[in-house]
């Protein structure tokens, strides 16, 4: 039941617009206002917010706001690279949740994605946020992967043996070897948008053995991805070294070996998120009636 204090959405009330056709202060004002009892810090101003839907190939016109009245309430991000989309999010204001809002976006977004030629979908979740959960699979989604945000502070720099070589390069050269089944917001396309990455490779003997991605400002090094089967250790030790940061972060790793490395290096799991699925051979689509 909706308390009496709170505004009664419908279906009749609700009205969902694309977002290019919104006010850019509108979507950062609901996204703030969706984000604001999230389980990390989250929030935007007008020049993340354009910087992130450039860097992800966010789709404002097939992207959705949801108003009552004219007060924003919801929001969903849509990308589409090729057949795959991505719901690179969607939150309801809190005053407004629990009266079938996100559902109500989240059903019209699949439809607009499956216009667009989308043959499959993915979005990621946080493993706590059960209701989010429930509301993807009985859409269709299905649970992929596990991915996970780690932190360290004040990482020290170890000794270790000088067996490889580091070469600054542009973030283009490491394309070649960057092979893995990343999530939307690591893929390459996602890289190379980035503004303000760097990268390194790893030579030993003259061949590429890995790469790092990353980004640095006075006391934070965010960690894009970091690439190697025998060198992991030795990368991120180059990174700190060569940065001397703070604090050191990463988001969405899914490799064990990675894994691996960066906890034995002191790395503490912030977040987990279940990277999901939705693919167009389920025929799913009948959710839409």
């Amino acid at each position: 039941m909706v308390s009496a204090s709170r505004p009664v959405v419908s279906t009749e009330t609700l009205r969902l617009v694309p977002m290019s056709d919104v006010p850019d202060d509108d979507v950062v004002t609901v996204f703030n206002a969706g984000f604001s009892d999230y389980y990390h810090a989250v929030g935007m101003d007008l020049l993340t917010f354009h910087e992130y839907m450039a860097t992800n190939d966010i789709q404002p016109a097939h992207s959705l706001v949801a108003y009552l009245d004219d007060t924003p309430v919801g929001f969903t991000f849509s990308g589409l690279r090729g057949e795959s989309g991505w719901v690179g999010g969607l939150a309801v204001d809190p005053t407004y949740r629990r009266q079938h809002v996100g559902w109500t976006l989240l059903q019209r977004q699949l439809e607009i994605m499956r216009d667009q030629g989308a043959t499959r979908v993915t979005l990621e979740c946080i493993d706590r946020n059960t209701a989010a959960l429930a509301m993807y699979e009985r859409a269709g989604f299905r649970k992929l992967r596990k991915v996970y945000y780690l932190q360290q502070d004040r990482p020290r720099i170890k000794v270790l043996p000088s067996v490889v070589t580091f070469e600054q390069v542009e973030v283009a050269a490491v394309v070649p070897y960057y092979t893995k089944d990343h999530s939307w917001s690591k893929q390459v396309q996602s890289m190379l948008q980035t503004p303000d990455h760097k990268a390194v490779l790893a030579r030993k003997e003259g061949k590429v053995v890995g790469y790092a991605v990353y980004f640095a400002n006075e006391s934070l090094l965010y960690i894009f991805d970091i690439g190697s089967r025998s060198y992991e250790d030795h990368l991120l030790n180059h990174l700190v070294d060569l940065t001397r940061p703070e604090r050191v972060t990463t988001a969405n790793v899914f490799d064990r070996h990675l894994l691996a490395t960066y906890a034995a290096n002191g790395f503490l799991i912030t977040l987990t998120l279940f990277e999901m699925e939705w693919l167009a051979s389920k025929r799913r689509w009948g959710i839409f009636g």
